[in-house]
């Protein structure tokens, strides 16, 4: 079904913070609770003979560590390159490597992951950053662990559209988003990050009223978005690649790199319940870790993790990817996973200014953030 969000938005927003409210309530823990690792853990995670074999062939597979191992559920939030460095960790088995095995489920939406996560129906969700800012404005007890990427949201137009309006890829920033006046934009749900930035980019480079001057539509998950564009149901979009290039009238308006805000934005990021993770210290350090041995293998193998990315998105050409991971992933991944403060303030500077929240959460570590989740020298790849 449609949603036009100009007039449903915000009972529905209304409505999931009440129910993830509730859900924090029935589940037990709160803030007093929260609090997790004082300092990363240190040591190995791998027995030696595991190591070994790893180190044998570090372009293949990494092995399984033997015995029963912890098993937790694993989310991630849309299908989207963007999300490079949890594709690796499976691909490469760096979870059963880092000895947790892991039931791993897709998901569609970004709002569907902060329920899922709040109410413990999936214990660790990739999923964007947003996310966590606005639960924390809320009082709900949801945590960033593992800093996945950096910004890589592309605005996606039907490429008539653009025509019909006088803009291309190369008219100036301000241009082009004043272009988006008067169409319907596909969203995945209220306060997702699809509508989040589309909010803000108007606000910011505009005059125009997202409840008044665009249609903000949840049209379902991302893999309708393209559909969407194609039969004009919608006429833009805003994710990561190779959504828009999927889309066979769609064109890449904007790039992330032309905003400055964006910049020193941490993008999709690994959370969980901050009370699950304390009582779970051992199962979340594993999996924190293993998603950062992702983002280290792309650094240091970017061949090879093409070569992996390609075969997951096999529905997508080559040369798309090719593209995308070169000139959108690549670039925004960081070592080890690691966060920092001003990344935080970048992204609480976004959803204030876009009207999501009074104020900024507190971005200080240990708050809405922590590094201390990832064991720095396990993460390393050979």
């Amino acid at each position: 079904m449609t949603i036009p969000m100009s007039t449903g938005r915000r009972a529905c927003v209304a409505a999931l913070v009440v129910g993830l409210t509730l859900a924090v309530g029935a589940c037990g823990g709160g803030t007093s609770d929260s609090a997790g690792p004082s300092k990363a853990p240190t040591g190995s995670l791998v027995p030696s003979a595991t190591m070994d074999k790893a180190k044998a062939d570090p372009l293949s597979p990494y092995p399984t560590q033997p015995g029963k191992l912890p098993s937790v559920t694993v989310g991630q939030s849309v299908p989207a390159l963007s999300f490079a460095a949890l594709d690796i960790a499976q691909q490469m088995n760096f979870f059963g490597y880092m000895g947790v095995k892991v039931d791993y489920q897709q998901l569609q939406a970004g709002s569907t992951m902060l329920q899922a996560v709040s109410s413990g129906s999936i214990k660790m969700g990739d999923s964007a950053s947003t996310e966590i800012a606005t639960a924390a404005v809320k009082g709900l007890p949801l945590q960033a662990v593992e800093n996945t990427i950096m910004m890589t949201l592309q605005v996606c137009v039907r490429k008539s559209w653009a025509d019909s309006h006088g803009v291309t890829p190369s008219s100036p920033l301000a241009d082009r988003v004043k272009a988006l006046k008067g169409a319907k934009i596909a969203i995945t749900g209220p306060g997702s990050v699809s509508d989040t930035i589309a909010r803000w980019l108007l606000k910011k480079y505009t005059k125009l009223d997202a409840d008044k001057d665009v249609s903000l539509i949840q049209v379902g998950g991302a893999a309708s978005f393209a559909p969407s564009i194609d039969s004009n149901r919608v006429q833009a979009f805003i994710l990561s690649a190779p959504n828009c290039q999927q889309a066979k009238q769609g064109e890449v308006l904007i790039q992330p790199t032309e905003i400055p805000t964006f910049k020193n934005y941490t993008h999709e990021v690994l959370y969980v319940r901050s009370d699950w993770a304390k009582k779970n210290a051992n199962v979340a350090t594993r999996v924190s870790t293993a998603v950062a041995m992702g983002n280290n293998f792309i650094i240091k193998h970017p061949d090879e993790a093409l070569k992996l990315l390609e075969k997951k998105y096999s529905d997508v050409p080559a040369s798309v990817v090719d593209k995308a991971f070169k000139e959108n992933i690549q670039p925004n991944i960081r070592p080890d996973g690691k966060f920092t403060e001003a990344m935080w303030k970048s992204t609480g500077q976004v959803l204030q200014e876009g009207g999501f929240v009074p104020k900024p959460p507190n971005v200080k570590p240990g708050g809405v953030w922590t590094n201390n989740y990832i064991n720095i020298g396990a993460a390393k790849v050979y």
